[in-house]
């Protein structure tokens, strides 16, 4: 499901987007702007000056070309509105993503990040964060047998090599 989405401040100044996950990129946006990794320094001022803005689903559409191309018809009808906060005349995918089709990561590209990250030291104060960060969630019986499993096979290999 990919959606047109609008954020209307207390101030009367908005701004169109779109995604595959309104909740996620509301979460993104907010922390973004609230924070110093700001992308968008009209946005920032705003939702730290006016707060949470309210949400509006401008469309729903089936496949992501046509959600960009309905997106781009709402930014070019607002453009030269002195309250639009949209800072890029286009509707595209959000930088970084190199164009490349947004989703679950291939095989291959999962194999490169853990080469990456092997041999990684994390600090005790990212581990803490991490930990708190997962505190009170329940894990689901399928999570649950997965990590059974997985334990099960690393004693069974701990053993086999002593």
């Amino acid at each position: 499901m990919f959606q047109v989405y609008r954020f209307d401040f207390a101030n009367g100044r908005f701004y169109i987007g779109s995604t595959n996950n309104i909740k996620r990129r509301y979460s993104q946006h907010r922390s973004r702007c609230l924070s110093d990794d700001v992308r968008n320094p009209k946005l920032a001022a705003t939702w730290k000056k006016w707060g949470d803005p309210k949400i509006t689903i401008l469309g729903t559409y089936s496949n992501p070309e046509l959600m960009f191309e309905c997106e781009q018809i709402w930014i070019d009808l607002f453009w030269n509105d002195i309250n639009f906060l949209n800072l890029n005349p286009r509707a595209e995918k959000p930088p970084g993503t190199g164009g490349k089709k947004l989703g679950p990561h291939s095989e291959e590209h999962k194999a490169k990040l853990r080469q990456a990250h092997l041999g990684k030291v994390l600090s005790e104060e990212h581990k803490a964060k991490m930990s708190e960060a997962k505190r009170g969630k329940k894990a689901s019986n399928e999570t649950k047998a997965k990590m059974t499993a997985s334990q099960k096979a690393r004693w069974s290999e701990r053993k086999l090599n002593q």
